[in-house]
């Protein structure tokens, strides 16, 4: 389960207790979301896929620019 949708259960409090809470609560639900992009800033896949749709553009290219076979 993903920590990030965790119940937080809370009880009859001074309404300065609730408050600093929520603002724990977004801290840290907020230092997630930062670590979590720039884990996906550092991933390798975007540049992984942005190397193979090259490689299949080229194969296309490739294959409209070459003469049909008349042999066959």
């Amino acid at each position: 389960m993903n920590s990030q949708y965790i119940r937080h259960e809370v009880r009859g409090c001074e309404t300065s207790d609730l408050r600093n809470f929520w603002e724990k609560t977004i801290e840290q639900q907020t230092r997630y979301l930062q670590t979590e992009k720039e884990r996906q800033q550092r991933s390798a896949l975007t540049k992984l896929r942005n190397e193979w749709m090259e490689r299949l553009e080229k194969r296309i290219k490739m294959l409209r620019t070459q003469p049909e076979d008349p042999s066959s």
